[in-house]
């Protein structure tokens, strides 16, 4: 599997895809885990309504108190002093419901009172009515783990800090998503009290975006899935790819019913770039790859080689050293056999030479002396012999008569 992030939906939320192989000549691309938040305000200067825009996000029918400027803005009908916003019919609303911190009045559990009360708090024509946080949900999650993680999220984050939560998810055609209101004034025992302005910094924004990272990825975590989201931006990321915009709720369902929009045009456009961006990303991965497993091979041959040269080179070395011990124990074997041939020799001769009256020095066989100073024979000199040349020839003509 093979993860490429290929655009964004706006500048700060980043949209995955995968490609996964099933055969030779086919492709597919699924859709996985997302990050996207989106922080708006409900406000008076817009014309809008807090009891309207609930409504709307919880799919039922509610009647507001509201000013007669709301009620123009937001093209409500104004009966008998009050507006009723009307949103029974509404497709997609898989949930909602109101979470309230601990000293928070029981009654405004009920949407239509408590939006009531909001309103009836902000005296100003051009009043922040409301906070809105707009989350992308897992896929992978069902309906269940969905509101789990949503009433984790939301607890942790905003009611144990003083504000009441108004949740609604939506399921429509399969983009599940949720939708928070918030309230923006300090809760009390006996309403709203001043409004918190600590909750409009860009520092809360940025925790939130985390901690809503954080709580995806260890919901994914538990169930055993490897798709993670990230809250940082491409370009924090590292990521060379540009950022699409989001379309909004008209475009939206503009680009349903097949007519084309500007928005939805450009960030075609955007992803048809990044899409090449990944070709050749993926390109120069493969290249890098296989780059890195040639220079490995190398390495493995060039170690073989230098293996194979010590292993020669300890051979030769052996070689010598039998050699030099060969030869060693020839030499030794020779002056061996010569000391032992030169030990027999020795004695024969000196015995032979005493039987002649010669005497020799041990171990040398050279003569020392005469015994006898001349050859006696019973006391007499001994006669010589005549020599040949002193015996009668025959004469070559005598007669042998």
């Amino acid at each position: 599997m093979l993860l490429r992030n290929i655009g964004i939906l706006d500048e700060l939320s980043c949209i995955c895809y995968y490609k996964r192989s099933f055969s030779k000549n086919e492709r597919a691309v699924f859709l996985v885990a997302i990050f996207y938040m989106d922080v708006k305000i409900i406000g008076r200067s817009s014309g809008r309504s807090a009891v309207g825009a609930s409504a709307y996000r919880s799919g039922e029918k509610l009647h507001s108190n509201a000013v007669k400027s709301a009620a123009y803005g937001s093209g409500s009908k104004l009966r008998n002093g009050e507006i009723v916003h009307d949103y029974t019919k509404k497709k997609g609303v898989a949930h909602s419901e109101i979470i309230l911190p601990d000293n928070a009045l029981e009654k405004y559990r009920d949407r239509e009172t408590l939006w009531n009360a909001v309103e009836l708090s902000e005296k100003r024509k051009d009043a922040q009515l409301a906070r809105e946080l707009i989350v992308a949900l897992p896929r992978e999650f069902n309906l269940e783990e969905q509101i789990k993680v949503m009433r984790q999220y939301i607890r942790e984050n905003f009611v144990e800090k003083g504000m009441i939560a108004d949740l609604a998810i939506h399921h429509n055609e399969g983009n599940p998503h949720a939708h928070i209101m918030l309230t923006t004034r300090n809760v009390t025992p006996d309403g709203f009290g001043l409004k918190n302005t600590e909750w409009n910094k860009k520092e809360k924004l940025l925790t939130w975006r985390k901690a809503w990272t954080n709580t995806i990825n260890n919901a994914l975590e538990g169930k055993g899935l490897d798709e993670r989201i990230d809250h940082r931006t491409l370009k924090a990321q590292g990521l060379d790819q540009e950022p699409t915009k989001h379309l909004g709720y008209q475009a939206t369902s503009l680009e349903r019913q097949g007519i084309r929009t500007k928005l939805g045009d450009y960030n075609r456009e955007i992803t048809q770039r990044n899409q090449i961006r990944a070709k050749l990303m993926e390109a120069n991965y493969n290249m890098r790859q296989q780059e890195q497993q040639n220079e490995i091979i190398q390495n493995m041959l060039a170690l073989q080689q230098q293996q194979q040269e010590t292993f020669m080179q300890i051979l030769q070395e052996l070689q010598q050293q039998n050699q030099q011990q060969q030869a060693t124990k020839s030499v030794s074997h020779t002056e061996t056999a010569q000391d032992n041939a030169i030990a027999e020799i020795v004695p024969n001769e000196i015995s032979y030479k005493a039987k002649n009256g010669k005497t020799y020095e041990q171990g040398t066989g050279r003569k020392t002396q005469h015994t006898q100073q001349a050859r006696i024979c019973q006391g007499k000199p001994r006669l010589h012999r005549k020599p040949k040349y002193h015996r009668q020839r025959q004469t070559k003509h005598s007669d042998p008569r």
